[in-house]
Protein backbone atom coordinates (compact mmCIF):
# COMPACT_ATOMS: atom_id res chain seq x y z
CA UNK A 1 0.00 0.00 0.00
CA UNK A 2 1.48 3.33 -1.07
CA UNK A 3 0.34 6.84 -0.22
CA UNK A 4 0.11 9.32 -3.04
CA UNK A 5 -0.08 13.06 -3.44
CA UNK A 6 -1.40 14.84 -6.53
CA UNK A 7 -0.15 18.38 -6.92
CA UNK A 8 -1.01 21.15 -9.35
CA UNK A 9 -2.07 24.78 -9.72
CA UNK A 10 -5.74 24.01 -9.12
CA UNK A 11 -7.24 24.66 -5.70
CA UNK A 12 -9.31 21.47 -5.83
CA UNK A 13 -7.43 18.23 -6.54
CA UNK A 14 -10.19 15.92 -5.41
CA UNK A 15 -12.27 13.42 -7.40
CA UNK A 16 -9.34 12.49 -9.67
CA UNK A 17 -9.49 8.83 -10.74
CA UNK A 18 -6.30 6.84 -10.11
CA UNK A 19 -6.35 3.41 -11.75
CA UNK A 20 -3.64 0.74 -11.45
CA UNK A 21 -3.77 -0.80 -14.92
CA UNK A 22 -1.70 -3.87 -13.94
CA UNK A 23 -3.61 -4.69 -10.75
CA UNK A 24 -6.96 -3.53 -12.17
CA UNK A 25 -7.68 -1.60 -9.00
CA UNK A 26 -8.46 2.06 -8.57
CA UNK A 27 -9.36 4.82 -6.18
CA UNK A 28 -10.29 8.51 -6.11
CA UNK A 29 -8.25 11.33 -4.60
CA UNK A 30 -9.43 13.43 -1.66
CA UNK A 31 -9.98 17.16 -2.12
CA UNK A 32 -6.43 17.85 -0.85
CA UNK A 33 -4.96 15.54 -3.52
CA UNK A 34 -4.04 12.59 -1.27
CA UNK A 35 -4.85 8.98 -2.11
CA UNK A 36 -3.93 5.40 -1.08
CA UNK A 37 -3.51 2.52 -3.51
CA UNK A 38 -1.86 -0.90 -3.67
CA UNK A 39 0.96 -1.03 -6.22
CA UNK A 40 4.29 -2.69 -7.01
CA UNK A 41 7.36 -1.75 -9.02
CA UNK A 42 6.65 -1.05 -12.73
CA UNK A 43 2.90 -0.86 -12.20
CA UNK A 44 1.33 1.84 -14.37
CA UNK A 45 -1.09 4.31 -12.80
CA UNK A 46 -3.58 6.08 -15.05
CA UNK A 47 -4.87 9.44 -13.75
CA UNK A 48 -7.99 10.83 -15.39
CA UNK A 49 -10.22 13.79 -14.62
CA UNK A 50 -12.46 16.19 -16.49
CA UNK A 51 -10.38 19.25 -15.61
CA UNK A 52 -6.89 17.72 -16.01
CA UNK A 53 -5.00 16.03 -18.85
CA UNK A 54 -4.66 12.27 -18.41
CA UNK A 55 -1.33 11.01 -17.02
CA UNK A 56 0.42 7.63 -17.09
CA UNK A 57 2.79 7.17 -14.15
CA UNK A 58 5.08 4.12 -13.76
CA UNK A 59 5.87 3.15 -10.15
CA UNK A 60 9.62 3.14 -9.33
CA UNK A 61 11.64 1.16 -6.78
CA UNK A 62 12.25 4.32 -4.75
CA UNK A 63 8.53 5.07 -4.53
CA UNK A 64 7.86 1.54 -3.28
CA UNK A 65 10.68 1.84 -0.74
CA UNK A 66 9.35 5.18 0.53
CA UNK A 67 5.72 4.10 0.11
CA UNK A 68 5.05 7.54 -1.33
CA UNK A 69 4.14 8.73 -4.83
CA UNK A 70 4.01 12.38 -5.94
CA UNK A 71 2.36 13.14 -9.29
CA UNK A 72 1.93 16.57 -10.90
CA UNK A 73 -1.10 17.34 -13.09
CA UNK A 74 -1.82 20.05 -15.63
CA UNK A 75 -5.19 21.62 -16.33
CA UNK A 76 -6.78 20.60 -19.61
CA UNK A 77 -8.24 23.11 -22.05
CA UNK A 78 -11.79 22.12 -22.96
CA UNK A 79 -12.70 22.31 -26.65
CA UNK A 80 -16.19 23.55 -27.41
CA UNK A 81 -18.18 22.49 -30.41
CA UNK A 82 -18.30 24.85 -33.36
CA UNK A 83 -20.74 27.73 -32.86
CA UNK A 84 -22.21 29.57 -35.82
CA UNK A 85 -23.21 33.17 -35.10
CA UNK A 86 -25.74 34.56 -37.54
CA UNK A 87 -26.43 38.23 -38.04
CA UNK A 88 -29.79 39.52 -36.77
CA UNK A 89 -31.75 42.72 -36.87
CA UNK A 90 -32.02 42.88 -33.08
CA UNK A 91 -30.97 46.12 -31.42
CA UNK A 92 -30.68 44.86 -27.84
CA UNK A 93 -33.64 46.97 -26.73
CA UNK A 94 -36.61 44.86 -25.58
CA UNK A 95 -39.07 47.66 -26.34
CA UNK A 96 -37.91 47.85 -29.96
CA UNK A 97 -37.17 44.16 -30.61
CA UNK A 98 -40.56 42.93 -29.31
CA UNK A 99 -42.22 44.77 -32.21
CA UNK A 100 -40.41 42.41 -34.61
CA UNK A 101 -42.10 39.28 -33.24
CA UNK A 102 -43.94 37.51 -36.13
CA UNK A 103 -47.69 38.05 -36.12
CA UNK A 104 -48.39 34.31 -36.39
CA UNK A 105 -46.65 33.89 -33.03
CA UNK A 106 -48.54 36.67 -31.28
CA UNK A 107 -51.90 34.95 -31.87
CA UNK A 108 -50.99 32.30 -29.28
CA UNK A 109 -50.17 34.79 -26.53
CA UNK A 110 -53.73 35.95 -25.68
CA UNK A 111 -55.26 32.63 -24.60
CA UNK A 112 -56.37 32.60 -20.98
CA UNK A 113 -58.12 30.01 -18.89
CA UNK A 114 -61.21 30.95 -16.90
CA UNK A 115 -61.31 29.36 -13.43
CA UNK A 116 -64.54 31.06 -12.34
CA UNK A 117 -66.67 27.91 -12.51
CA UNK A 118 -63.93 25.32 -11.86
CA UNK A 119 -63.83 23.61 -8.46
CA UNK A 120 -60.27 23.89 -7.08
CA UNK A 121 -60.89 21.88 -3.90
CA UNK A 122 -58.82 18.77 -3.35
CA UNK A 123 -60.61 15.47 -4.23
CA UNK A 124 -61.19 14.69 -0.53
CA UNK A 125 -62.64 18.13 0.25
CA UNK A 126 -65.63 18.27 -2.10
CA UNK A 127 -68.33 20.20 -0.31
CA UNK A 128 -71.42 19.41 -2.44
CA UNK A 129 -72.36 16.74 -5.03
CA UNK A 130 -72.62 19.45 -7.68
CA UNK A 131 -68.93 20.15 -7.32
CA UNK A 132 -67.99 16.70 -8.56
CA UNK A 133 -68.17 17.68 -12.22
CA UNK A 134 -67.17 20.69 -14.24
CA UNK A 135 -69.97 23.07 -15.33
CA UNK A 136 -71.32 22.93 -18.85
CA UNK A 137 -69.92 26.04 -20.56
CA UNK A 138 -73.02 26.23 -22.80
CA UNK A 139 -75.29 26.66 -19.74
CA UNK A 140 -73.25 29.33 -17.96
CA UNK A 141 -72.50 32.93 -18.61
CA UNK A 142 -69.06 31.87 -19.84
CA UNK A 143 -68.65 31.34 -23.58
CA UNK A 144 -66.84 28.42 -25.13
CA UNK A 145 -64.05 30.77 -26.23
CA UNK A 146 -63.25 31.57 -22.58
CA UNK A 147 -61.92 28.05 -22.03
CA UNK A 148 -58.25 27.52 -22.88
CA UNK A 149 -58.58 24.24 -24.80
CA UNK A 150 -54.87 24.30 -25.59
CA UNK A 151 -54.05 24.64 -21.91
CA UNK A 152 -56.42 21.82 -20.94
CA UNK A 153 -54.97 19.58 -23.64
CA UNK A 154 -51.43 20.27 -22.47
CA UNK A 155 -52.45 19.53 -18.91
CA UNK A 156 -54.08 16.22 -19.90
CA UNK A 157 -51.04 15.11 -21.95
CA UNK A 158 -48.40 16.36 -19.50
CA UNK A 159 -47.44 12.84 -18.38
CA UNK A 160 -47.12 11.53 -21.94
CA UNK A 161 -44.99 14.48 -23.03
CA UNK A 162 -42.77 14.08 -19.96
CA UNK A 163 -42.19 10.39 -20.75
CA UNK A 164 -41.42 11.19 -24.40
CA UNK A 165 -39.01 13.95 -23.38
CA UNK A 166 -37.23 11.56 -21.00
CA UNK A 167 -37.01 8.89 -23.71
CA UNK A 168 -35.53 11.34 -26.22
CA UNK A 169 -33.01 12.51 -23.61
CA UNK A 170 -31.97 8.89 -22.92
CA UNK A 171 -31.51 8.28 -26.65
CA UNK A 172 -29.42 11.45 -26.99
CA UNK A 173 -27.18 10.51 -24.03
CA UNK A 174 -26.75 6.95 -25.35
CA UNK A 175 -25.71 8.27 -28.77
CA UNK A 176 -23.19 10.75 -27.31
CA UNK A 177 -21.74 8.36 -24.68
CA UNK A 178 -18.98 6.70 -26.82
CA UNK A 179 -17.58 10.07 -27.91
CA UNK A 180 -17.73 11.32 -24.32
CA UNK A 181 -15.76 8.31 -23.05
CA UNK A 182 -13.18 8.60 -25.84
CA UNK A 183 -12.62 12.27 -25.03
CA UNK A 184 -12.40 11.60 -21.30
CA UNK A 185 -9.91 8.70 -21.51
CA UNK A 186 -7.94 9.94 -24.50
CA UNK A 187 -6.80 8.02 -27.58
CA UNK A 188 -3.58 6.87 -25.88
CA UNK A 189 -5.57 4.77 -23.40
CA UNK A 190 -7.12 2.77 -26.23
CA UNK A 191 -3.99 2.50 -28.40
CA UNK A 192 -1.35 2.00 -25.67
CA UNK A 193 -3.26 0.18 -22.92
CA UNK A 194 -5.97 -1.72 -24.80
CA UNK A 195 -3.94 -2.08 -28.03
CA UNK A 196 -6.92 -0.96 -30.10
CA UNK A 197 -5.93 0.56 -33.48
CA UNK A 198 -6.72 4.27 -33.64
CA UNK A 199 -9.05 3.81 -36.60
CA UNK A 200 -11.12 1.23 -34.69
CA UNK A 201 -11.62 3.09 -31.39
CA UNK A 202 -15.14 4.17 -32.31
CA UNK A 203 -16.00 0.66 -33.48
CA UNK A 204 -14.67 -0.80 -30.20
CA UNK A 205 -16.80 1.61 -28.14
CA UNK A 206 -19.89 0.58 -30.09
CA UNK A 207 -18.88 -3.04 -29.45
CA UNK A 208 -18.72 -2.26 -25.71
CA UNK A 209 -22.05 -0.47 -25.88
CA UNK A 210 -23.68 -3.51 -27.51
CA UNK A 211 -22.28 -5.62 -24.66
CA UNK A 212 -24.02 -3.19 -22.28
CA UNK A 213 -20.93 -2.25 -20.25
CA UNK A 214 -21.22 1.50 -20.87
CA UNK A 215 -23.81 2.88 -18.40
CA UNK A 216 -25.25 6.37 -18.85
CA UNK A 217 -23.93 7.29 -15.38
CA UNK A 218 -20.42 6.47 -16.66
CA UNK A 219 -18.47 8.99 -14.49
CA UNK A 220 -19.80 7.42 -11.27
CA UNK A 221 -18.82 3.89 -12.40
CA UNK A 222 -15.62 4.80 -14.21
CA UNK A 223 -13.35 2.26 -12.50
CA UNK A 224 -15.79 -0.59 -13.12
CA UNK A 225 -16.13 0.41 -16.78
CA UNK A 226 -12.33 0.51 -17.22
CA UNK A 227 -11.97 -2.99 -15.81
CA UNK A 228 -14.67 -4.36 -18.12
CA UNK A 229 -13.17 -2.57 -21.15
CA UNK A 230 -9.75 -4.11 -20.48
CA UNK A 231 -11.29 -7.58 -20.37
CA UNK A 232 -13.55 -6.99 -23.38
CA UNK A 233 -10.70 -5.58 -25.49
CA UNK A 234 -9.13 -9.05 -25.66
CA UNK A 235 -12.22 -10.64 -27.19
CA UNK A 236 -12.63 -7.66 -29.54
CA UNK A 237 -9.07 -7.95 -30.84
CA UNK A 238 -9.74 -11.58 -31.70
CA UNK A 239 -12.71 -10.57 -33.86
CA UNK A 240 -10.64 -8.17 -36.00
CA UNK A 241 -7.77 -10.55 -36.67
CA UNK A 242 -7.65 -11.67 -40.33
Amino acid sequence: MVSGKIQGDSVSLGQIHIYNINARKGTISYKNGFFNLRAKVKDTLLLTSIQFSEIYHVITKMEIANKAVIISVKEKATKLKEVIVKSTNLTGSILNDRKKVPKDFEQYTHYKISLKNVNLDAPGNISTPDDRKLPDPLQTSETVNSIDFIGLFRLATKGIRKQRKHKLLQQKLTKELPEKIKTDLGESFFTNVLKIPKTLIDDFLIYCQNKQILPLNYPKNKMEVLEKMIILSKSYLKTIKP
